[in-house]
């Protein structure tokens, strides 16, 4: 696995491409959307150089995952290839960009998605409260 700082404008592209087919493979679930990219790195990190802030790694298939730190915000996004985001890739790539908390939202009525969090060292932090009234 090669780790790299991002380099120009080409980088764009990949994640972009990267992005898109994650989302073809998952059905979208928990991946950035191509065009928000640009975006996130050019105008939400406007004040930073987008090598300080955008880690990439790379395998013999091509990307394996990049995060981009937004430190204006004081959150990321951290993106990894489907195959491996169940495994310690994730948690570790992340780590390595300096992200101290993985954070995922679930309603807390969900009690399949909480046994799944809790099966892989997810604890509860804040449970969100969702109030509806028919109309």
């Amino acid at each position: 696995m090669n780790e790299r700082r991002y380099r120009d404008r080409r980088d764009v592209t990949l994640l972009q491409g990267f992005n898109a087919g994650a989302i073809s493979a998952t059905g979208g679930c928990g991946f950035i959307h191509p065009g928000d990219i640009p975006q996130r790195l050019f105008n939400g990190n406007k004040p930073y150089d987008p090598a300080e802030v955008v880690t990439i790694w790379e395998d013999p298939i091509g990307i394996a995952g990049w995060v981009m730190a937004s430190a204006r915000h004081r959150k990321y996004d951290a993106q990894a290839r489907p195959d491996l985001r169940t495994g310690p890739f994730a948690m570790n790539a992340m780590a390595t960009a300096g992200v101290e908390y993985a954070t995922v939202v679930n309603e807390g009525t969900n009690e399949a998605s909480r046994a799944l969090y809790a099966s892989v060292g997810f604890a509860p932090w804040h449970l969100l409260d969702w109030y509806t009234k028919p109309v």
